[in-house]
């Protein structure tokens, strides 16, 4: 059954469609569907254009059977060369006819014939959903004898629009190709490491690079199970992985859940993002994206350290002394408070004057550094009142401590060139006995420390509400 007048068109019908309706996007195809449509309708070259983000025209499939350069630009700037009106003609989706030698053409007919360096022109716009332009399918010639036969303007119309549905899924699907490679691109460089892996099978089914780079690569992840991708050798989920957050009791996804996590491999930290999501195959799975905060962790542990460091002597401070206590005696762990001041300070201020002072503490602070260990810790509370903090349940280990600071205080402090007598009033108090709270055993302590000051120096206990000298307490234990 013929469907036109002639075998010939009928056969060539025919024969396009089986190449075109089983919807096989392939430029090979279209470049032998553009070459039968020279063949057959006696053109010299046929082309196809693409409408990239400026709305310039770009060459994306030519065919002319001679050899040499492709006579028709390979861009053009339509807006520029047509102007807006004109350019607005295309978006009609009519089929445009242009020849010289047809009789009286158009300004239009005479800038495509210009542009497109033919006298002989055949153009049809290619639309999408949305009418709007997306690229041109075209014939043109500029030969001075060509057939005499004239065109089937009708049936080059029925090809070209068969032919620009072909090239409207190829321009559709270069489009896909590039907003996939863009997504890939601004994914890979956004400064955020991204996976995604099986809710249940812990699988990766995705990675981007920055992600993947520490790790052996996006080819090494995928397919893999992420602990065993992430950890070396390890062979079933993390114990931090936040799972049970993402979903409810009937599995479905819930919220995004925040945590910082530092990474093994290198100590970098890392804010993640964990999120429960649907995939597009319909199983659920976990995204899991993070930034490096390390940066930012430094920043932090330097402010804490300001926050927990006096900035004269280097020494823990009196918040740090707070919340410490505040642990040990939480955790029910007994220690020793000595606490100590110096008794010529104000003597030492008026006659050398504040700087002289402020070196003198500084040089108690480099002391007190060295005597830190396990069971000690050090600190200044303020002014020229200091503590250590000796985790010890021996009184022994306690008065050992406290004799050292005394020894040291009564010799000669060589400080700026100035040689000098500090000594020191030192009280010690006992956690639990001599009070519950860290408030309480400081109270004691600073009791005892006072009696060692009105008595003109030496080591004080407070024992069972009583205060004693450390030469009674060390009678009593020997």
């Amino acid at each position: 059954m013929n469907l036109f007048n002639d075998e010939k068109t009928s056969e060539y019908w025919v024969q396009t469609l089986d190449k075109l309706e089983d919807g096989n996007v392939d430029s090979q195809v279209l470049y032998e569907v553009l070459n039968e449509m020279c063949v057959f309708f006696d053109f010299e070259y046929s082309f196809t254009y693409h409408v990239n983000h400026d709305e310039a025209l770009i060459l994306d499939a030519y065919y002319k059977p001679a050899t040499g350069s492709s006579l028709t630009p390979e861009m053009i700037d339509a807006k520029k060369e047509l102007g807006e009106a004109l350019f607005q003609a295309f978006k009609g989706g009519k089929l445009i006819s242009c020849n010289t030698k047809g009789g009286r053409t158009t300004p239009l007919d005479d800038r495509l014939l210009e542009l497109f360096h033919t006298k002989v022109l055949l153009l049809l716009p290619i639309l999408d959903e949305n009418s709007q332009l997306v690229g041109l399918i075209g014939m043109g010639d500029r030969r001075e004898v060509r057939r005499t036969g004239e065109l089937n303007k009708q049936l080059a119309f029925s090809i070209l629009v068969l032919v620009a549905n072909h090239v409207k899924l190829l321009i559709n699907q270069r489009r896909m190709q590039q907003t996939e490679e863009a997504l890939k691109t601004v994914l890979d460089n956004m400064g955020v490491d991204i996976y995604v892996n099986d809710f249940y099978t812990h699988e990766v089914l995705y990675v981007n690079k920055s992600m993947a780079a520490p790790y052996g690569g996006v080819e090494a992840m995928i397919g893999e199970k992420c602990y065993s991708s992430l950890y070396k050798g390890k062979r079933q989920q993390c114990d931090f992985c936040p799972q049970k957050q993402l979903i409810d009791e009937e599995g479905n996804p819930t919220k995004i859940y925040s945590w910082d996590y530092m990474r093994e491999l290198d100590g970098s930290w890392f804010r993640v993002l964990s999120v429960a999501v649907n995939w597009e195959d319909g199983r659920t799975a976990h995204i899991v994206s993070s930034i490096d905060i390390t940066e930012d962790k430094q920043v932090e542990e330097k402010i804490r350290k300001i926050a927990e460091r006096d900035p004269l002597t280097g020494l823990a401070n009196r918040r740090m002394f707070m919340e410490q206590t505040r642990e040990l005696i939480d955790n029910k762990e007994e220690f020793y408070l000595i606490f100590f001041d110096l008794m010529k300070f104000k003597e030492i201020n008026d006659n050398y004057g504040h700087r002289m002072g402020d070196e003198v503490l500084k040089t108690i602070g480099y002391f007190l550094q060295g005597q830190v260990s396990e069971e000690c810790t050090c600190y200044r509370f303020g002014g020229d009142e200091f503590i250590v903090v000796v985790r010890d349940r021996s009184k022994a280990v306690a008065v050992k401590t406290a004799k050292k600071l005394d020894k040291r205080s009564r010799s000669i402090w060589s400080i700026k060139e100035q040689e000098m007598n500090l000594g020191f009033s030192i009280g010690i108090a006992k956690f639990p006995e001599d009070g519950k709270t860290s408030d309480e055993v400081l109270k004691a302590a600073d009791e005892a420390m006072y009696e060692s000051k009105r008595s003109g120096g030496g080591i004080y206990f407070y024992n069972e509400g009583k205060i004693a000298s450390v030469d009674w307490i060390t009678n009593l234990l020997t």
